[in-house]
Formats: C-alpha cells, structure tokens, sequence
C-alpha cells in the first residue's frame, strides 16, 4: 500500500500536489470510539466495530491533495471526516475547483 502511495504522489507532483494523509492504520479501539460518538443517523459514514474496519486492517487511507508550491491543501467539495452528503464521491455540488481536485486525486490513485 505504502509504495502505491508512493506512485501516486510521483504522478501528482509534475502537476504541482502532493498528497497529505490524514489517517491510515487505526487501532481497533479508535474505531469502537468513532461509533460510540457518532449519532444513529450518520453511523452510515463510520465502520461498525463488530466487522472492523479497513484502517483496522491497514488497507484504507483518508488524504487529501496539497499545492508544492505553499505547502497548503487544496479546496475539496468536502472536508476531512465530514460527515454529509458532500463526502459521496458522486456528489455534484462544489466548486469547479473543488471538483477538479477530487478528480484528480481519484484519477491518480486509479492509475
């Protein structure tokens, strides 16, 4: 996984990104918190402890896309760990910006 991550940011930085990650392995424990203080209606966005979760198994990642040029993350339609419709892939809301950047990552990560 690590030396995926590793390709992705090649193929992003001759276009000006890097990737910033937020969150990758998770104990087990973190997940059965996240449950517990989530609210019924957004469990939806969170793993149930019973099955785990990919970062328990440390095969998911969560990140995100920052400019080499300042060092700042970009504009995503959502934010990190937001928990709304606009964290679907498919959401077509944003801005075209935002959308460009999420489109990118997704790309790159695909290739």
């Amino acid at each position: 996984a690590a030396e995926a991550l590793l390709g992705v940011e090649r193929r992003l930085q001759a276009q000006g990104y890097g990737l910033l990650i937020h969150d990758a392995y998770r104990p087990w424990y973190v997940t059965k918190m996240f449950w517990d203080a989530t609210p019924e209606s957004q469990k939806i966005f969170v793993a149930n402890p019973k099955h785990g979760s990919r970062h328990n198994r440390g095969c998911a990642v969560d990140l995100t896309l920052y400019t080499l040029a300042d060092g700042r993350p970009v504009e995503m339609v959502s934010g990190y760990d937001e928990f709304t419709d606009r964290a679907y892939p498919e959401y077509p809301g944003g801005t075209s910006q935002q959308r460009y950047h999420r489109e990118l990552l997704r790309r790159a990560m695909e290739a």
